[in-house]
């Protein structure tokens, strides 16, 4: 799996507890806060947090923040640091950013902004966050036991069509194919059958051999 660049700003609970799962994932986890004890707390986890003022556009360009992948901005304490904070990134070019919100009455405020990507803690889970933002081409994630999960897996829409026999997700990469989902239509995966660009394949395995399979898919 390709390594992507994250960062994280707010270190309350719940952004160190995204810290920690992302870090599972992602060798590039940047942590971010103005608190010098939850900066030290993060520290812990990656060798890459640093004390820094996300409302500061010099302060986000220093550390690099314009070359992220994808950006959380995980503190819910002040709504108006979060909007100054997400202009702030939306002009170094940041694409993908993350936006906390415990307040549905701010939602249309953070729409009217651009924003695409609101997440509450009351209605996700950091684990599933983590994954949902590592693994972009997963449209959803269900942990089952242990290190197994069941994911769906768009398939790009420049995918050239492939039969499953010549794909053969469970010999090649220990995943089983499950459902294909193409339109409304819902297939039972057959070896002649083709994977076609934007389906989504419903698969069942371990996070590791899944991830294999998206890479290979969607490389």
């Amino acid at each position: 799996m390709k390594k992507r660049n994250i960062f994280v700003l707010g270190l309350g609970r719940f952004g160190l507890a995204l810290v920690a799962e992302l870090t599972n994932y992602s060798d590039q986890v940047v942590a971010i806060d103005m608190d010098e004890e939850a900066v030290e707390q993060a520290s812990k986890l990656t060798s890459l947090a640093y004390i820094a003022d996300s409302t500061s556009m010099k302060a986000m360009k220093d550390a690099g923040i314009q070359n992220a992948d994808h950006v959380i901005i995980a503190f819910g304490s002040s709504f108006e640091g979060t909007i100054l904070t997400y202009v702030n990134l939306k002009e170094l070019g940041v694409k993908n950013i993350s936006v906390r919100c415990e307040k549905e009455s701010y939602y249309p405020i953070l729409a009217k902004l651009g924003v695409q990507d609101i997440i509450s803690t009351t209605k996700i889970a950091g684990k599933r966050l983590a994954t949902r933002i590592v693994f972009p081409d997963f449209v959803d994630y269900f942990s089952i036991s242990g290190d197994y999960c069941m994911v769906d897996i768009t398939v790009k829409d420049s995918f050239v069509p492939l039969k499953l026999s010549e794909l053969n997700p469970r010999n090649k990469f220990d995943v089983n194919l499950l459902l294909i989902k193409r339109g409304k239509k819902d297939i039972t995966p057959k070896a002649d059958d083709q994977i076609m660009p934007n389906d989504e394949l419903v698969v069942f395995g371990t996070r590791k051999n899944v991830s294999l399979l998206s890479d290979y898919i969607n490389d």
